[in-house]
């Protein structure tokens, strides 16, 4: 019985930074993705200054 607790437990601890991993994955690609369009309007911004 305490093999199975020990089991799950270390199944948990996989699933938990599975998800963690995925879940800062996620964000990441939508700061980035943020980051660019950011880069892209001022970048409009600064050509229709220069108009």
């Amino acid at each position: 019985m305490l093999t199975v607790l020990w089991l799950s437990v270390a199944v948990g601890l996989v699933g938990t930074a599975l998800f963690t991993t995925g879940a800062v994955s996620r964000r990441m690609s939508e700061h980035a993705q943020a980051m660019r369009q950011l880069e892209e309007l001022e970048q409009e911004s600064g050509e229709r200054r220069a108009s």
